[in-house]
C-alpha cells in the first residue's frame, strides 16, 4: 500500500502546510483539556497573580508549571493563551476565561463541586 505514491500519481498529493489546519484543531483541543486540568475549583482570582483582571503570559506561564512540575516551552504558554483568547489581544480577561469553564461543563460535567 503505497498510498504517497499513488496520490502523487493523481496529483493529489498534500502540501507541506496542508496539514496546519489539522494540526491546529488538534493544538487548541489539547489545551483546551490543559485548561480543564487546570481550572480545578479554583475562581480566576486565583489565577490573576498581580490583579489586573487579565491572565497574561507569565500567570499562565506560573499556573503550567505548577501543574506539570516544570517549565514549559514559551510555545506551549502561547498556545494555551491562543486556545481562550477569543478577541486575540494575547491576554485571558474574566470573560474568555468564563467561556471556557462553560465549555468545561457542558462537556465534561460540573466537576468543580456544584
Amino acid at each position: 500500500m503505497d498510498v504517497g505514491k499513488r496520490l502523487k500519481e493523481r496529483g493529489i498529493f498534500p502540501g507541506p502546510d496542508d496539514f496546519v489546519p489539522a494540526i491546529d484543531v488538534i493544538v487548541r483541543h489539547s489545551c483546551k483539556n490543559r485548561w480543564y486540568q487546570l481550572v480545578g475549583d479554583k475562581p480566576f482570582t486565583y489565577f490573576d497573580l498581580n490583579d489586573d483582571g487579565v491572565l497574561d503570559r507569565a500567570e499562565v506561564q506560573t499556573m503550567l508549571t505548577e501543574l506539570l512540575g516544570y517549565k514549559p516551552m514559551d510555545f506551549v504558554v502561547d498556545d494555551m493563551i491562543a486556545s481562550i483568547d477569543r478577541d486575540g489581544n494575547g491576554v485571558i480577561d474574566q470573560g474568555e476565561f468564563s467561556f471556557v469553564l462553560a465549555q468545561i461543563e457542558r462537556d465534561h460535567g460540573r466537576f468543580w463541586g456544584g
